[in-house]
């Protein structure tokens, strides 16, 4: 009998460098809907035809460590006119630690970057978290 995945086993990365991240929100993607309706149309409602495909921006979260810059660097490379696009993977795995379900992020790039919530009357890692955009989604599913 199989059973779903768990939803804390995760990894995210751009070209050959895989970065932990807490959470990854965001992997979703919708149509427009186009509402269409003749003036001599007998029907009172309207037709509905698909638009364009929208997906949000995808929010990573994770704990600062000195000394790992990555995600910083890569915002400061971001120029008027120009902007350093990278594909994008977070994958879902398994108990083999395999990938089960691939989302791949075409020219991403940062769109923000917030540094985390400082209160000297709690005890928390001081997450940072970063706001990607794309230029489309689309999902893998594994054959195991």
């Amino acid at each position: 009998m199989s059973h779903p995945l768990t939803g804390f086993h995760f990894t995210a990365n751009w070209g050959d460098m895989d970065l932990g991240f807490t959470s990854v929100t965001g992997l979703d993607q919708h149509l427009d809907v186009i509402e269409y309706r003749e003036g001599s149309s007998p029907s009172l409602t309207p037709r509905k035809i698909p638009g364009l495909m929208r997906s949000s921006p995808v929010i990573l979260r994770r704990g600062i460590v000195v000394g790992r810059a990555d995600v910083s660097e890569w915002i400061r490379t971001v120029r008027v006119g120009t902007i350093e696009r990278r594909d994008m993977q977070v994958s879902l795995l398994n108990e083999d630690h395999d990938p089960s379900v691939v989302w791949m992020l075409r020219n991403a790039w940062p769109a923000r970057l917030l540094g985390p919530d400082l209160n000297s009357m709690k005890s928390q890692v001081a997450f940072e978290t970063l706001e990607v955009v794309h230029e489309g989604l689309t999902v893998q599913f594994s054959d195991r």
